[in-house]
């Protein structure tokens, strides 16, 4: 709301600054509400939904391989994408491995193995002779 004001007087201070023929446009850009100096209420905010993973899904075999297998489809892109994208999935295997603790459906000490496993697997590599970019 606040930041709907600001831009509201700020119109109107370059209104005032220069006539109506010299800013081109400038207030046909602006929702009409805010152009005519009433505010907007803020939108909804987006639903939360949480992941809670089942007992399948927490099973070691399953957690790597859908680790390796999320890494595996981004074989061909540079070293610096494939980095970021195995920080994303160890953000998002750490959540699910402290999830399936908090729900019992691992130890604790079998979801701090997993992790150590997880950090220490190396990135998958494109196949010798395939370009180093996927098409």
């Amino acid at each position: 709301m606040v930041r709907l004001g600001l831009i509201a007087l700020l119109v109107e201070v370059l209104v005032a600054l220069f006539p109506a023929g010299r800013l081109i446009g400038s207030t046909a850009l602006l929702p009409g509400a805010l152009a005519q100096g009433r505010t907007m209420p803020t939108p909804p905010a987006a639903p939360v939904r949480v992941y809670r993973p089942d007992f399948a899904t927490c099973q070691p075999d399953h957690l790597t391989a859908a680790f390796r297998r999320q890494l595996d489809q981004f074989v061909g892109q540079s070293p610096q994408v494939m980095a970021r994208l195995r920080t994303l999935q160890l953000e998002l295997g750490e959540a699910t491995l402290r999830s399936c603790a908090d729900q019992n459906l691992i130890s604790r000490e079998v979801a701090e193995q997993i992790w150590r496993d997880l950090q220490t697997m190396p990135l998958p590599q494109a196949p010798p002779g395939t370009g180093s970019q996927r098409p």
